[in-house]
């Protein structure tokens, strides 16, 4: 049968859905969800950010919180439990459940406000995915009030969708994308696609395990 989209539950016996029917959520396309320390439940939709405490329903959107954009493409929990939203057209938003504070091209180095996706590496910095199909990319990194732009080769790409995030015990970081998979040493990227790899011309997730083995 069809289904409305939503958010599901699952604790290994029994699903819930949680839907504009039966719930707080009012939208049909999620695109993120993450759990903080509380076990308060943060739900990135198309039309504002969700928070579900097993009871209550808080909707987050423009017009009632600092949060730049409606259109929700990625959340993160940092460290210290802090909110980091990544949205479309709206650029990057933090969140400590007091203050909002929003990051675009006009108050930061970020030279675009497509956030596809956002990643913490192991020595805390921030891993911001640029851009979307068509349009430009790359990688904006910061470290604190210091920030690197990555444009350019190899997000010059028309496909150049980031997917996924990983870093590795050697200090390298894995990007899945529309073009291929890529590698940063820290100092430069190499791409890996079906021109010198047994992989296609796009990866969709990345992982490296305990043994430093990319999958």
């Amino acid at each position: 049968p069809d289904r409305i989209g939503g958010a599901a539950r699952f604790d290994g016996t029994t699903w819930t859905v949680y839907d504009r029917t039966n719930s707080g959520l009012a939208s049909e396309y999620v695109r993120a969800i993450v759990v903080d320390r509380q076990g308060v439940k943060w739900i990135g939709a198309t039309n504002g950010l969700y928070r579900f405490d097993g009871v209550e329903w808080t909707h987050y959107h423009r017009d009632n919180s600092g949060l730049p954009s409606n259109s929700i493409r990625h959340l993160l929990l940092d460290e210290n439990d802090v909110l980091w939203i990544g949205t479309s057209n709206g650029g990057l938003a933090r969140f400590d459940r007091t203050t909002w504070t929003a990051y675009d091209t006009s108050n930061s180095p970020l030279p675009f406000n497509w956030i596809d996706r956002i990643e913490r590496d192991p020595g805390g910095r921030m891993w911001t995915a640029l851009g979307s199909s068509g349009s430009a990319g790359g990688i904006a990194i910061a470290d604190g009030d210091d920030w690197g732009i990555h444009l350019g080769s190899p997000f010059d790409s028309y496909y150049n969708d980031i997917y996924a995030i990983d870093f590795g015990h050697d200090g390298k970081t894995w990007v899945a994308a529309g073009f291929g998979l890529a590698v940063h040493d820290g100092a430069s990227w190499t791409v890996y696609d079906a021109t010198n790899s047994p992989l296609p011309n796009f990866a969709y997730d990345v992982a490296v395990d305990s043994l430093g083995i990319v999958w």
